[in-house]
């Protein structure tokens, strides 16, 4: 129910209001009301609420810590990685990322593992290694499970950004307007959003800044109606800085 809140259309103020009712209203074990404030920290760093959600998240994994739930702590630590990754703290975000990671791998769940090695991926892509996120997604793409369209879409999403820092625009832009089709046969519209922003970073890199500006109105739009105020105003901002650099 929380990764729908999360990852659907339900506009973030009403996710946020249904979680913190569940939290007030439902008797709750140690660890499902660690795993709703880890909810509640995801969506707070959405909307820019960073020291909020910083401590939410850090007391969930000190709880679920406490009660030897390690494979919930390899989650909540991929949670801290969204946190600092919506800060702008992306080496935060690789450090927590291989935490999580190192943690699924030691509880065989190769699944959660590698969503985490995906999202890593796009960390590093963002971070100009693009060698280290192809090879990496590279070797996720052969484990996804073809139903998992969070899995399919994300080493999509990585593989187009390292390749375009790479200078293959082509099987870039074919990998992620691959990713746009596979995101938009779904109802995740924040996977949407993220397919529409990875294609507008490899138009950007191929020179075609209207088509990428494009892309980035489809995913700011997206962004807004479902509340995510940060990644909303990034997307404007990325758009303004292609319009005032047009000849």
């Amino acid at each position: 129910m929380i990764n729908a809140l999360l990852r659907g259309p339900v506009p973030l103020p009403e996710a946020l209001a249904e979680l913190r009712a569940i939290r007030d209203r439902t008797p709750l074990g140690r660890g499902a009301a660690a795993g709703v404030r880890l909810g509640e920290a995801e969506m707070l760093a959405h909307v820019g609420r960073f020291d909020e959600a910083s401590a939410l998240a850090d007391a969930a994994v000190a709880e679920l810590d406490d009660l030897g739930l390690h494979v919930d702590v390899a989650a909540a630590e991929s949670i801290r990685a969204i946190v600092a990754d919506a800060r702008g703290d992306l080496e935060a975000a690789e450090r927590a990322l291989r935490r999580s990671g190192d943690m699924f791998r030691a509880a065989d769940d190769a699944a959660n593992g590698a969503l985490v090695e995906i999202d890593l991926a796009n960390v590093l892509a963002r971070m100009g290694r693009a060698a280290e996120a192809l090879e990496l997604a590279s070797s996720v793409s052969e484990l996804a499970a073809g139903y998992d369209a969070e899995a399919q879409v994300g080493w999509r999403i990585a593989s187009a950004r390292a390749l375009a820092a790479s200078g293959d625009g082509e099987a870039a832009e074919r990998l992620a307007a691959e990713a746009v089709e596979r995101a938009d046969a779904t109802d995740f519209v924040v996977l949407q959003a993220d397919a529409q922003v990875a294609m507008a970073e490899v138009l950007v890199a191929r020179d075609r800044a209207p088509e990428a500006i494009a892309h980035l109105g489809r995913a700011g739009a997206i962004f807004l109606a479902k509340g995510q105020t940060v990644e909303a105003t990034v997307c404007a901002e990325a758009a303004g800085r292609l319009r005032s650099s047009a000849p």
